[in-house]
């Protein structure tokens, strides 16, 4: 079973306020796989990291109520929100680094062009989307290295045609309209669905089950936690099915590599030396063993049942919601 990668929508916004550096380091802390931000553009060309056009709380009578893109630099940054201050992209990336992957909304008239050129510059893995598709098409012109994707709302009747249409590797679904339909379709054709915002711990299992390839949240602990108990539950079924294996004394059924070991790495749990050298063994069918391998050095009764729960303890499951 894989697991889906989490993307911190807006950073960790759930803990601290969204789209600052603040979110950012909290979303790395917490052990989140890529971050989602928003940029827009002033008017003297720096890329600054927030979600609505136009910011509220303005510092001075003179900025109110004006728009990102009629601001120059120097005029965000005396914008704050919540006591911290709108980012350059420049800056997100500095304090990330190569650490997590930067998915980068395009989300200001003529935004792809100066992000593409920063992203192409800058150590580490990113990504652009957008809404506009025709900015998503202006990157792929522009920086056809970059990982492109599609945000969408709607469930098309050619649910791909938003992404071939730019060649996007990643189709932004709204959470409530993906299916498992959706999801096969577009892993047949070789993209990821990336489902959005997902704050729900039964939302989290089900589109998890469902395959989805990433979860943007708000809430990352949540969302970790909630990926630690799904885990936990699939390290005992291992167990069980192992167990059960062994009792019945039939381990030259057990299932061949192409749905056992990939399955049991794709836990990310720390296996033992010796729950290697069992699942190896054991993915191996009957017929490509040697005799002597089968009739003198299978692994014993113990050492599997060893195996087993030191696969299902080493993934450090806990029956609570993680911090």
């Amino acid at each position: 079973m894989a697991f889906p990668e989490l993307i911190a929508h807006r950073g960790a916004s759930r803990e601290r306020p969204e789209n600052t550096v603040a979110a950012f380091r909290r979303a790395v802390e917490l052990g989140a796989d890529g971050v989602e931000l928003d940029v827009h553009l002033t008017t003297d060309g720096v890329l600054v990291v927030h979600h609505d056009a136009v910011p509220h709380a303005a510092p001075d009578p003179a900025l109110a109520g004006r728009p990102l893109h009629e601001l120059s630099s120097a005029e965000v940054a005396r914008f704050r929100v919540d006591g911290e201050p709108i980012p350059t992209l420049r800056e997100v990336i500095d304090a990330v680094g190569a650490r997590l992957t930067v998915y980068c909304e395009l989300k200001g008239a003529g935004t792809a062009a100066p992000a593409c050129a920063l992203l192409a510059s800058s150590a580490g893995t990113h990504a652009v989307h957008a809404f506009d598709h025709r900015q998503v098409a202006e990157a792929r012109r522009l920086a056809p290295a970059i990982a492109r994707g599609v945000l969408e709302v709607s469930y098309h009747v050619d649910p791909l045609a938003g992404a071939n249409s730019v060649d996007a590797r990643d189709i932004w679904q709204d959470w409530t309209m993906i299916d498992a339909p959706l999801v096969r379709a577009a892993h047949a054709a070789g993209k990821r669905i990336v489902a959005w915002t997902v704050d729900d711990e039964a939302v989290v299992r089900a589109l998890t089950s469902l395959g989805v390839d990433a979860l943007c949240t708000n809430d990352v602990a949540l969302a970790q936690g909630t990926l630690r108990q799904v885990r936990c539950s699939a390290g005992l079924w291992m167990l069980s099915l192992t167990q059960s294996f062994v009792s019945a004394g039939s381990l030259a059924a057990w299932p061949n590599s192409s749905s056992g070991a990939p399955a049991a790495r794709s836990w990310g749990c720390r296996r033992s030396a010796r729950s290697r050298t069992v699942m190896s063994w054991m993915s191996r069918p009957t017929s490509n063993r040697p005799r002597s391998e089968t009739s003198t050095t299978r692994p014993s009764r113990k050492t599997v049942q060893r195996s087993a729960m030191a696969m299902t303890s080493s993934s450090r499951c806990e029956t609570k919601t993680m911090p």
